[in-house]
């Protein structure tokens, strides 16, 4: 696993005012490699959320450590994991390393294979 520090900072220089988020956000990627993290970042359309992002997930990609990035789209909101299927498209591939009801909870939710679908909650839950 990648070490606390291998992370490369990058210019954020087009970035005009945003030093104390992309520090911020610096830091926990930096937590995150140690221990992994989640973050859920929103505002409001044309805030900068996207380019705040970009910059601090190139930096933890040149550090190695692995980024999944979902973005929402109100019309997605009512479609059940679909936030779950744009977040793992990435390493789908990788499915047949978890145990084999993860594996069979997340076919379902993501509609890779026929049967009912988990509550969303309960995938939610598996660890």
């Amino acid at each position: 696993m990648p070490q606390q520090n291998s992370l490369v900072p990058l210019p954020s220089d087009d970035l005009v005012g945003r030093d104390r988020d992309v520090s911020r956000l610096r830091s926990f990627v930096a937590d995150g490699a140690v221990d992994g993290r989640a973050l859920l970042v929103t505002g409001e359309p044309g805030v900068g959320k996207s380019a705040l992002l970009g910059v601090v997930a190139a930096e933890a990609r040149r550090g190695g450590l692995r980024v999944l990035r979902a973005a929402g789209a109100e019309y997605e909101a009512a479609l059940s994991f679909g936030g779950l299927s744009q977040l793992l498209q990435p390493v789908l591939g990788q499915l047949g390393e978890l145990e084999e009801v993860d594996q069979q909870a997340l076919r379902v939710s993501l509609g890779l294979i026929d049967g009912v679908a988990s509550e969303e909650r309960a995938v939610a839950l598996r660890h």
